[in-house]
């Protein structure tokens, strides 16, 4: 009659499944730091450490980036340091990009 799951609250993505989202009219002015993912649509000028970043083709980051996955369609200037790296035409690179 009972049992037990390991599902998620209702209401509540599992980890690693949703994103927190910077909208194309958002901009941030210092570090930003989240164990969850990351989309990024406006601008953020510090530095971000998400578990997944994507960066959208109007988006910009100006300082380093630390992430498990990275995939990069805007503007970023600052080291990128991630296990995963894609970057897509639309993308802009200015600094070191370091992968496994």
């Amino acid at each position: 009659m009972f049992s037990r799951t390991n599902q998620a609250a209702p209401g509540k993505a599992k980890r690693g499944t949703s994103f927190s989202v910077i909208g194309p009219d958002v901009v941030v002015t210092g570090d930003l730091v989240t164990a969850e993912n990351l989309q990024v649509s406006g601008r953020i000028d510090g530095d971000v450490r998400c578990a997944e970043l994507h960066l959208a083709a109007g988006g910009a980051i100006s300082g380093n980036i630390v992430a498990e996955e990275a995939r990069l369609a805007g503007e970023v200037n600052g080291t990128l340091t991630a296990n995963i790296v894609a970057i897509e035409a639309t993308a802009r690179v200015s600094g070191e990009v370091s992968y496994a």
